[in-house]
């Protein structure tokens, strides 16, 4: 069962101005989702933080405490209905419950979904120096 939901806010201070999708930043700011099961099991998600997004991840996170994390339907009907489409507080919960559902398996998160599709990744970056 899941006992423990958290929502960190976390800011790091950039060395120079970036440049985003979202405009120009001198931090680099996440929300964070930790859930927990009774064995200390833990998932993480993770999105941007957007108007009001933390305090409802936080109250629809709450929802989840008491619930089987392996039931990975249900689970994610509750959290998308509660947050009414809002894809900022659904996606990190999502993606917590997911990292957690994995863990609990054994195995990495690409196994949930049929295993990888590839062996490397190229690297991305989402900013520039200003």
């Amino acid at each position: 069962m899941i006992d423990r939901t958290e929502v960190l806010v976390l800011t790091h201070h950039l060395s120079r101005t970036r440049i985003f999708g979202t405009g120009s930043n001198v931090t680099r700011d996440s929300v964070v989702v930790r859930l927990e099961d009774g064995d200390g099991v833990v998932g993480w998600g993770e999105t941007y933080p957007t108007m009001g997004a933390v305090a409802a991840t936080a109250d629809v996170g709450a929802l989840l405490l008491g619930r089987d994390p392996t039931a990975a339907r249900g689970n994610l009907a509750l959290i998308a209905a509660a947050a009414g489409g809002n894809g900022f507080v659904v996606s990190p919960l999502a993606i917590a419950l997911e990292d957690l559902r994995a863990r609990l398996a054994g195995v990495p998160v690409h196994a949930l979904y049929g295993g990888a599709r590839r062996s490397r990744v190229r690297a991305y970056a989402s900013s520039e120096a200003a």
